[in-house]
């Protein structure tokens, strides 16, 4: 195997997995991903040297050298964010939000010709921002309110590839007339034995900035 079969393997699972996670906004995001990465699996794909276990092992360890843990480290962080706060925020197309603060982030340090921080700034300082953003807006809230639906049973990820309902993998319910329906972050759970009765409660605050968020789920059953 060569670092140009590697590399073309690794993007092709990026993107395939970014479609059946998040759909269209996968696709999208991928494809970002991909273009503003052009440096680092550009310079990949054109070694053709067979890829042996003592090379990779060298170039693993240059990679985290070179100030990439931090890159990675800050990914990490924002994913975080996204799946147990930023899905309870009622904040429409959240993922297409952090696409635009990266690209300012990446625009910001190469138009400052800071061409060893592009990475940095894009995919790490700037995304924070916006991380942060949501950080204080849910843990600063008020004005508790609950609102009760019905709910039509769960549909899985599949089910809904051709809908608009695409932020995240796993189960989602339906709720009646469709309240909610720009929001699916809301109604969507990590595991299918969370969803149990026909009705479910929220329990939503107002944040420090104004948005709405989820503070509490909780699911019964309506015998009528």
């Amino acid at each position: 195997m060569t670092y140009r079969l590697l590399t073309i393997l690794f993007l092709a699972i990026a993107i395939v997995l970014s479609f059946f996670i998040w759909g269209a906004y996968g696709i999208l995001g991928s494809c970002l991903t991909i273009f503003f990465t052009v440096p680092i699996w550009g310079s990949v794909y054109m070694n053709t040297m067979p890829l042996t276990q003592d090379i990779f092992e060298k170039d693993v360890i240059s990679f985290w050298s070179e100030g990439f843990f931090r890159i990675i480290t800050l990914l990490a962080f924002h994913v975080i964010i996204i799946l147990f706060i930023g899905r309870k925020t009622l904040i429409k197309d959240l993922l297409l939000w952090y696409f635009v603060a990266a690209f300012i982030g990446y625009s910001y340090a190469y138009f400052k010709k800071k061409m060893g921080q592009v990475y940095w700034f894009g995919f790490g300082i700037s995304p924070a921002f916006l991380s942060v953003f949501l950080m204080i807006n849910f843990y600063i809230s008020h004005s508790p309110i609950k609102e009760t639906y019905r709910y039509s049973a769960p549909t899985s990820y599949i089910a809904n590839t051709l809908e608009t309902e695409k932020f995240i993998i796993g189960p989602r319910i339906r709720l009646k007339d469709h309240v909610y329906a720009e929001y699916p972050g809301i109604r969507s759970f990590f595991s299918r034995s969370t969803i149990k009765g026909n009705q479910v409660t929220y329990t939503f605050e107002t944040g420090l900035f104004g948005i709405r968020v989820v503070k509490e789920c909780s699911f019964t059953t309506i015998y009528k």
